[in-house]
């Protein structure tokens, strides 16, 4: 039978698979197609209809199950699949540049259709700069001078909101004759008003960047500022003035999102059976749950959890608060399948995050159809009608271990796989470091007397109390330079060391985490 398996950048990848085969094979048949050795494991396999939108509520298919049973496929001869990033680890971690490249484009996608959210405007205009670098779209000089488009439209909108005031203003005057006629006239301006505003956002070159908006959490389509994308066009020219390459900006874009809220995370939404009409939120992540009820939101670790089951539509959660208390937590969801992803995700991504390796206990758990119990009444250790609960046979820490001895074993050095991401990485801070230059750069010129640039300013004036020229230019000044006032003493001041123009850069103290001034020449000569 065949497999259309959807890839997240949308194109689809055919694989051909036995009737009886195992969703491994399948998932190890497309990897293999894509170029990737190893690290399959950080992937999954799930159901796929183009006719629905793609949620953040996933239902993985068991890959240690048959294809055809577990896709629910029914009697056609092909399965529709698509293959996304199942269990998200940080990007140091992923030694395959094809493995990456994946989770750039679900990355991608998921930032622009809205399942991943920024922080705030300014931090999604710098994520779409990086997804333009990324793909390799040339900055456009002329786009910082150009009209948004947004801003074009809002314009337009609020001059037709002034016409047809002006037109019922008419009416109430005018004989309906009249009224009529000025009403055909008003339109056919209108209409000319609207023909050129539109040919004028149609040819802005700001709308290539149409297609890379983001918005944060809660925003909406006409919440976004009119300078917009003018602010995705400034944040371009500086990722294209430190020639960032594409592979840089992938790896930045993937670090960048490591600190969103929801990377990582899996919804599943439903109500509290104590009230009904109350909704709940779990969001399964790295790190543990998050409920969220009502406008409470509370956070579980992986750690505090005691117990975790489904029966039916029902999940029940015990776990231990902050105070050492045992507490429960029962939701309804919508349907009994929805439940039982629940309780597989917790497991799975307790097993993958935080364990040493995957215990017995998880990999063997399983249920039999009515055939295989049938069947299991006679013979015990029957195979028939086995369908296994959890997939996962790795933890995070053995599929990088087991990737490194892959390589090693194909001949290929793991310093010479992970040197793009070396050098990658190397960009980034070079970009960082050339970005701070130019602050201290700025910040010392400021620093600098304005009358004659060479020393730095010491003195204020008095009465106006005006702070710019050093004591040699300022014992010259018979006005303010500023406002004009006349000048009666001059008293001296003493700015902080990190602020004086004549202090060296190579002395100036560090003041973050950041690459500090005086490893700036070393780390541009790396």
């Amino acid at each position: 039978m065949w497999c259309i398996v959807n890839l997240p950048n949308g194109t689809q990848l055919a694989v051909t698979c036995d009737s009886k085969a195992l969703g491994q094979e399948c998932i190890e048949k497309v990897c293999k197609s894509l170029g990737m050795l190893c690290e399959n494991e950080y992937f999954g396999l799930e159901r796929w209809d183009p006719t629905q939108p793609e949620t953040r509520t996933r239902h993985w298919l068991n890959l240690r199950n048959r294809l055809r049973t577990d896709a629910n496929a029914g009697s056609g001869l092909n399965l529709m699949l698509a293959l996304r990033v199942k269990f998200w680890v940080p990007v140091h971690q992923i030694l395959q540049e094809n493995v990456r490249d994946l989770f750039y484009m679900q990355a991608k996608v998921d930032l622009i259709e809205g399942r991943l959210n920024a922080k705030d405007w300014n931090n999604a205009a710098y994520l779409s700069a990086l997804l333009c670098q990324a793909d390799g779209i040339r900055f456009n000089k002329a786009s910082l001078s150009a009209k948004c488009p947004v801003q074009i439209k809002l314009e337009l909108k609020e001059k037709k909101e002034k016409e047809q005031q002006n037109l019922a203003a008419k009416k109430r005057r005018l004989s309906k004759q009249k009224s009529m006629d000025s009403i055909d006239l008003s339109n056919s301006e209108a209409g000319n008003t609207g023909a050129s505003s539109d040919s004028e956002e149609e040819t802005s070159p700001l709308n290539v960047y149409k297609s890379y908006i983001i918005k944060p959490s809660g925003c909406d389509v006409d919440d976004i500022p009119s300078e917009y994308l003018k602010q995705i066009a400034k944040e371009h020219e500086q990722l294209a003035n430190t020639s960032m390459s594409q592979k840089s900006a992938k790896y930045c874009l993937l670090q960048q999102i490591q600190n969103l809220p929801g990377f990582g995370e899996e919804l599943f939404s439903g109500v509290t059976c104590i009230e009904p009409s109350v909704r709940c939120d779990i969001l399964v992540g790295p790190q543990g749950l998050v409920v969220c009820t009502g406008d409470d939101r509370m956070n579980i670790p992986f750690s505090a959890i005691a117990t975790a089951k489904s029966y039916r539509r029902i999940f029940k959660l015990e776990y231990v608060d902050d105070h050492n208390t045992r507490k429960e937590l029962e939701v309804k969801l919508p349907k009994h399948i929805i439940a039982a992803d629940l309780y597989r995700s917790i497991t799975e991504r307790h097993a993958f995050y935080v364990c040493d390796k995957v215990r017995g206990v998880v990999t063997s758990q399983f249920t039999r159809d009515f055939k295989g119990t049938i069947a299991s009444m006679f013979r015990e250790h029957t195979e028939l009608g086995k369908r296994y609960v959890f997939d996962i046979q790795r933890t995070c820490r053995e599929v990088h271990d087991h990737a490194r001895r892959i390589l090693h074993e194909r001949g290929l050095d793991v310093a010479l796989v992970t040197n793009d991401a070396i050098d990658a990485k190397r960009d980034t801070n070079e970009h960082e470091i050339s970005i701070e230059r130019c602050v201290n750069s700025r910040l010392m010129d400021a620093m600098r007397c304005n009358i004659c640039m060479d020393r730095e300013m010491n003195t204020m004036f008095n009465p106006c109390r005006h702070v710019g020229a050093c004591n040699t230019c300022a014992a010259k000044c018979e006005q303010c330079p500023y406002c004009r006032q006349k000048v009666t003493n001059v008293v001296r001041v003493y700015l902080p060391p990190e602020l004086r123009a004549n202090t060296p850069l190579e002395t100036a103290p560090a003041s973050s985490d950041r690459p500090t001034p005086n490893t700036m020449p070393t780390a541009i000569a790396d």
